[in-house]
């Protein structure tokens, strides 16, 4: 044992020295029951009275030496039943899973909103009833290039934003939100630049693409805007703010006929009302972030633990190190949206219409294909719900597990990762395979009647499968990251995307339906490389948490 051989500094034999680390040793055991790190054990001697001085004149060449000393068996030091109580306190509170239940939900509920509206009223949020079809498929076109350009630095953001956010460095905080307008801004223009000079060289209508331009623009502005919401987990505003979006997109639309007679302009007019409110909380939230009002620490922490003051002012940290670090992140979201989404844009270029309202146009919006896929995206949220319950909490739980095991028992952690995984995995393939089946039955009954044709049942039923192959994917995803195996992940994500677009590619001039042949393949490959690549590192999992959190 570690009291049984000489200390470093420590002349051999020097029973004083022993006696002294083994007294200090038992002082922080009973101060703090279980303690992570050998900083954490300075800070509790400095709290006991210990000195530097202590340290030299008992053979320690200073005050860390000696808590490197205690840090090495101080596990072995048991906590008797008596100090159980005091052990209570560093245990971190983990919420009810009704709780967190509640919050996936809620943190689901804007996009889960609009597919139950897209599932009732058709297609598309009404566009493809409501508005020309040449103009339809240039402003979808605008809106899914704006998610897609976007995406990639909305993961950098969140990554970056939550880190400083949690450490109460204001100013870097500050920073992340200012450079992550300055990125989508660039990115924005960079990509309507292009587009500009496509549509010139190709003779592209011009008063169609200001239509695509716009929003494009638009979707960009409003989601780079409306990211902090998601990041702060700001659950009442989220939900409020839908809920008022919402009511107000039907309202204006249904309610405002006598005032806004045309259709096409009072359902734009609905869009806008929507957007100005979503797009209003998310303003408040970010100025609540500049004045530094998020910031404050809420419950009883212990005095030597609570933040002073807000860090305000801070070393500029350089913008290209942050790109570099979280190019993992950034790659993951814009793959990932190319493997939910890019079936949907490859049918549109081998969409069998190539006029639309008597323009001929590279590509059209393909009513058919949509009707099939984008009810069957239903699957995947029961699923991501229950597994944001079970696994928001994980590192929670896994750092009450630490608490009571010893170094020697860290294979604990191990067995609560190995039995968590296995518990996400097998309610989220039950929870997508009930809804799959269900939405096999209730889709005829509800979609419109012109939406179903054999065409768009096959479509969904594909969809359906490779959906409930992508909640495996997911819940692998949710592993990887907890695990910081980004670069993996965002290499993963891109094979999915690559074989949904290539194989699409291939597949689609024997019909557009056969789309979802490489979708389904997309979505088998990544759920495969996924499960392999975590059961891989499962076994190390105690090690990597250790490694990368204590």
């Amino acid at each position: 044992m570690a009291w049984e051989q000489s200390p470093a500094g420590v002349a051999a034999g020097a029973a004083d020295s022993r006696a002294f680390l083994m007294k200090a040793a038992r002082s922080v055991a009973e101060l703090q029951p279980k303690v992570n790190n050998v900083a954490d054990v300075m800070v509790f001697l400095e709290i006991l009275g210990y000195t530097k001085q202590d340290a030299l004149r008992n053979g320690f060449e200073d005050l860390m030496g000696l808590s490197r000393e205690i840090y090495e068996f101080l596990d072995i030091l048991e906590v008797g039943p008596e100090n159980k109580a005091k052990s209570l306190d560093a245990y971190i509170k983990v919420p009810a899973i009704t709780r967190r239940l509640a919050e996936g939900f809620a943190l689901s509920f804007g996009w889960l909103g609009s597919l139950l509206l897209l599932f009732i009223a058709g297609v598309s949020l009404w566009l493809s009833l409501l508005l020309p079809l040449k103009i339809t498929t240039v402003f979808l076109a605008g809106l899914f290039t704006g998610m897609f350009i976007t995406e990639g630095p909305l993961q950098s953001f969140n990554r970056l934003f939550s880190f400083y956010h949690d450490q109460g460095n204001l100013a870097e905080a500050k920073r992340v939100l200012k450079r992550t307008y300055l990125v989508v801004g660039g990115v924005v223009a960079v990509t309507v630049g292009g587009l500009y000079a496509v549509a010139s060289l190709t003779n592209f209508p011009i008063d169609l693409f200001e239509i695509a331009a716009t929003s494009l623009v638009l979707v960009s502005l409003h989601r780079v805007i409306y990211a902090i919401i998601y990041a702060l987990r700001k659950i009442a505003h989220l939900l409020v703010s839908f809920t008022l979006a919402f009511s107000a997109l039907l309202l204006v639309y249904f309610g405002m006929g006598d005032i806004i007679p045309n259709a096409v302009d009072r359902y734009l007019y609905a869009l806008v009302a929507a957007v100005v409110i979503l797009s209003s909380f998310a303003l408040y939230d970010q100025f609540q972030v500049l004045r530094g009002k998020s910031f404050e620490m809420k419950g009883a922490i212990p005095h030597f633990f609570r933040r002073v003051t807000i860090n305000k002012s801070t070393i500029k940290s350089r913008f290209s190190v942050q790109f570099w670090e979280t190019i993992p992140n950034y790659l993951f979201g814009t793959f990932f949206f190319a493997l939910i989404f890019g079936d949907r844009i490859l049918s549109w270029f081998f969409n069998p219409i190539k006029t639309a309202n008597g323009v001929s146009l590279p590509f059209v919006f393909n009513s058919a294909y949509h009707s099939g896929a984008d009810p069957a995206l239903l699957i995947i949220f029961p699923a991501l719900i229950i597994q944001y319950a079970l696994m928001s909490s994980v590192f929670a739980q896994v750092t009450n597990v630490t608490l009571e095991s010893t170094v020697l028992e860290a294979g604990r952690i191990k067995q609560f990762l190995v039995r968590r995984y296995w518990t996400v995995m097998a309610a989220s393939l039950v929870s997508s395979t009930i809804t799959a089946v269900a939405l096999t039955f209730l889709a005829p009954v509800l979609l419109p009647a012109a939406s179903v044709t054999p065409t768009t049942l096959q479509i969904l039923h594909i969809a359906s499968v490779a959906n409930v192959l992508l909640v495996v994917f997911f819940a692998n995803s949710l592993f990887m990251q907890f695990m910081n195996k980004m670069t993996g992940l965002a290499m993963i994500a891109m094979v999915g995307a690559l074989v949904v677009l290539i194989g699409g590619a291939l597949l689609a001039p024997t019909g557009f339906q056969n789309l979802e042949l490489a979708y389904i393949a997309a979505a088998a490959t990544v759920a495969c490389v996924s499960t392999v690549y975590v059961l891989s590192n499962l076994g190390r999992a105690a090690s990597i948490f250790f490694a990368r959190y204590v």
